[in-house]
């Protein structure tokens, strides 16, 4: 089973806020819903060990949340195509999640396959919303994850929340 030192976890905000490839999760877990945390030689409990107490899967994996929440994960799935970026409506959906997770003291690992463009992405919207402007938010999280925000649709997409948010404070 492995530690939290080998698994592919990042902070972007420590202690609250990470990005990581997807995590192996045994397949017997899935066909167990009601299988707790260390039933299996899976990557979840290196996650819990880490502090990780919600997963957001930009992959299309609904039928995972079952064995996520058996193993005590808060669990949200936004399906990304591989190379874009998340709809507006994805992005207000990750947003609240994430915030009430926060509120609840939950710590939140994002992941899509590698951690790298759709993860990226998110993460750097993340830090947009919270006051940090578009390329400064790709190079801090290009400096944890180097080759982050792999496309133009990603840097695009953060550019123009970045644009919405100065128009809109309040949104």
């Amino acid at each position: 089973m492995p530690s939290p030192a080998q698994t592919d976890l990042w902070w972007v905000i420590p202690g609250s806020l990470a990005g990581t490839s997807m995590p192996f999760v045994h397949p017997d877990r899935h066909e167990s819903p009601s299988s707790t945390l260390e039933a299996f030689p899976d990557e979840l409990p290196a996650l819990w060990e880490a502090g990780i107490r919600a997963v957001v899967s930009l992959l299309n994996m609904r039928s995972a949340e079952s064995a996520y929440t058996a193993a005590g994960f808060s669990y949200l799935c936004l399906p990304i195509t591989d190379g874009l970026a998340p709809s507006v409506e994805q992005f207000r959906t990750f947003m609240d999640f994430t915030r009430e997770q926060h509120a609840q003291g939950r710590a939140v690992a994002v992941h899509c396959v590698a951690g790298i463009g759709r993860t990226g992405t998110m993460l750097a919207g993340h830090l947009i919303c919270n006051g940090m402007g578009p390329d400064e938010a790709i190079t801090q999280v290009r400096k944890l994850r180097p080759g982050a925000v792999e496309t133009f649709p990603q840097m695009r997409f953060l550019h123009a929340l970045a644009r919405d948010l100065q128009q809109n404070p309040s949104s």
